[in-house]
């Protein structure tokens, strides 16, 4: 069987792939006290929505996670939302360290071109672990393999 190479092009901007939302997991990070963050990469030009994070790994500390962005040339890092992981929970701004707790923050409307990365930046807690799924839209008339 011969390879064929993927090619990209641009569909309508009423095309199903850019209104119906898409969502992705930045994966489970390391104990948050880490040095690993969970990261995820635009493969094509998206605007991100929301986030939800879950906590895996209890955790026995109070910490602040942050999601950024940072441009695909790596010159530009944007703090785009941040959360506080404790007790006193307010919806929409912090979360509880007991596992299974769960909190949605908005990240507005943030645009993610080809390329950029969004991180989580990790906190201090030595034994939290969340899972992190983030809703996003295409770009209309975005680049899609085809």
């Amino acid at each position: 069987m011969a390879f064929i190479a993927p090619t990209t092009k641009q569909q309508a901007y009423d095309h199903p792939a850019y209104e119906v939302p898409i969502s992705f997991n930045l994966g489970d990070s390391n104990a948050l006290a880490a040095s690993g963050a969970a990261r995820f990469v635009a493969w094509t030009n998206m605007i991100l929505k929301s986030a939800t994070l879950t906590v895996g790994v209890a955790g026995t500390n109070t910490s602040t996670v942050a999601f950024i962005k940072v441009s695909a040339a790596g010159t530009a890092t944007t703090t785009i939302a941040s959360l506080f992981i404790g007790t006193g929970v307010v919806a929409g701004t912090s979360i509880g360290t007991a596992a299974g707790q769960t909190a949605y923050i908005s990240l507005g409307t943030t645009a993610m071109a080809q390329g950029d990365m969004l991180g989580l930046l990790n906190g201090i807690d030595a034994t939290a672990q969340l899972a992190v799924s983030i809703e996003a839209y295409l770009t209309p008339g975005a680049n899609l393999t085809v």
